[in-house]
């Protein structure tokens, strides 16, 4: 873990890399959060991947327990109910791994009475999420709210397995049949995430 802390102690942050990083004095507790990097922008798909960790008080004396990897996919159809396409493979700099399994949840979309846009549970009536698809993704156009579904993916990293990712030069990631990897620029944001959680 110790070439973990020096290798991102040494990234600088002079350029936007798209993270945050929020004390929050009532409950003695920072949470780092990056902006979700837009990773499938398909007629069939647009999926987006977000980060956020927290740890006590203001500085990091020890890592995070967890990285939270939150993934939401918008499509046509429900791609990954089948319990089977619930786990996540990381590829890094070409080595395959299991990173673990992914929680789940979908809902089918849907306008409140006063317009709002939502994914409702089909399963669960009365739990939703506001819609967080961008208006300009492919899948959108020519569709309407209630012709697409949101799925909804989560995986605790270990602090071991985000330290993988980020000092690889190349990460790929394989939910069911779905593969992306990440562009240089959002390398760059996990690597920044990565600096704001370890030891300085």
């Amino acid at each position: 873990m110790l070439a973990f802390y020096l290798f991102f102690a040494a990234i600088g942050q002079a350029q936007d890399t798209h993270v945050r990083s929020e004390y929050m004095p009532k409950i003695k507790m920072t949470k780092v959060e990056s902006d979700t990097m837009f990773v499938t922008d398909t007629a069939e798909q647009f999926m987006q991947v977000g980060l956020v960790a927290r740890y006590p008080n203001q500085q990091p004396v020890t890592p995070p327990k967890t990285v939270t990897v939150t993934i939401f996919s918008n499509s046509p159809k429900l791609l990954y109910e089948s319990t089977k396409d619930q786990n996540l493979i990381a590829v890094t700099d070409s080595e395959s791994w299991k990173a673990g399994e992914l929680k789940y949840w979908s809902g089918k979309g849907s306008k409140t009475d006063k317009g709002q846009e939502m994914f409702a549970s089909e399963k669960r009536p009365g739990l939703g999420l506001q819609n967080p698809l961008p208006a300009n993704a492919k899948v959108a156009q020519g569709r309407t709210i209630d012709h697409l579904y949101l799925e909804w993916l989560i995986i605790e990293l270990k602090p071991e397995q985000f330290a993988r990712l980020a000092q690889s030069r190349k990460v790929e990631f394989q939910i069911g049949r779905t593969k992306f990897q990440f562009t240089d620029d959002q390398m760059n944001t996990i690597r920044a995430f990565a600096s704001l959680i370890t030891l300085h």
